[in-house]
């Protein structure tokens, strides 16, 4: 979509979210929070959409944020390529990796992709020695289960039990769902409950990992 397709819509109901940037732009753009980042620790976090999509942006700008000593998280679903991650290694000190669920069918029933390569890649990059925290977005009634949430427990068990574990309530932030007239799963089935959340917590450190609501 171009932007003089949304200049010339009759009916505004095209429009653009963000800009294009070189990364020169990027660079010019975090040189100003550097002192920021410098006191309080933090750094850049790429997320998306899937970052890893824009492989050779990365690959390029990451170089030059690690010659600035800044922070680099990436959050990645990990259907990615392999080869793709490990071009990355040297310049990344957090990967914030999403486990949505294990069941293959319920995998691709939600996503529409099976999860045997996010399970491989996350594998690889704990046997890797990269720094990882697991995010599982949960939604009611779609991986919330006793049975979902013990199949997590146990793979994150057999990876390595002190990862750390962010259960994040699925939000509904969903404005081109809105756009297209579509239904999200939260408004079919609604949020998860604190009581949900804190119990499912309890599980997860009733087996020795750690897991915290958020992050």
């Amino acid at each position: 979509m171009s932007a003089l397709c949304v200049k010339n819509c009759p009916t505004t109901a095209l429009k653009i979210v963000g800009e294009w940037m070189s990364v020169e732009d990027v660079i010019r753009e975090l040189q100003k929070d550097i002192l920021y980042f410098d006191q309080s620790e933090g750094g850049v976090t790429f997320s998306g959409g899937e970052p890893l999509l824009q492989i050779e942006f990365l690959a390029e700008l990451l170089p030059l944020l690690k010659l600035r000593g800044i922070h680099v998280a990436i959050d990645t679903s990990g259907y990615v390529a392999r080869d793709d991650l490990e071009r990355i290694f040297p310049y990344v000190d957090l990967f914030l990796y999403d486990l949505k669920v294990l069941d293959e069918h319920k995998h691709l029933l939600h996503t529409g992709v099976k999860n045997d390569i996010i399970k491989d890649n996350l594998r690889f990059l704990v046997e890797s020695k990269q720094k990882v925290i697991i995010r599982i977005p949960l939604l009611p009634g779609v991986n919330d289960s006793i049975g979902d949430v013990h199949e997590l427990i146990e793979f994150v068990t057999d990876l390595d039990p002190e990862l750390e574990i962010n259960l994040l309530p699925f939000h509904d932030v969903s404005e081109k769902y809105d756009a297209l007239w579509k239904t999200t799963v939260v408004r079919q089935g609604g949020k998860i409950s604190n009581g949900r959340l804190q119990a499912i917590q309890i599980e997860f450190e009733t087996h020795g990992l750690q897991a915290r609501i958020g992050g």
